[in-house]
């Protein structure tokens, strides 16, 4: 690897490990306000990884995916009522599910 492209793969490797990480603790967070164990979200994080790992962005499923909008809201409303927190998180990254779905705002 060339030494200019060492901190762009740096930087892909902490998306791919470490915000990873923080983002499914963000979603535990969520989870626990409506009494669903950390467990419970374990096997979609594998699969969803795994799918990711054969597929690419052609893993990605959801409403967003599907161009669900009003279940979009639904879950945002959520977001914003239980960990307000999250919120700016929560809109960065359905930006991002957009962008690499294709799907309008």
């Amino acid at each position: 690897m060339a030494d200019a492209d060492r901190a762009a793969y740096h930087a892909a490797a902490s998306i791919a490990a470490n915000f990873l990480v923080a983002l499914e603790a963000a979603a535990e967070r969520l989870a626990q306000t409506a009494g669903v164990d950390r467990a419970a979200l374990a096997p979609l994080v594998e699969a969803a990884a795994a799918n990711w790992a054969r597929d690419g962005a052609a893993a990605l499923t959801g409403p967003i995916a599907r161009g669900d909008g009003e279940t979009v809201e639904r879950q945002r409303a959520a977001v914003a009522q239980r960990c307000p927190e999250l919120l700016d998180a929560w809109d960065a990254l359905a930006a991002l599910t957009r962008d690499v779905a294709s799907v309008p705002a």
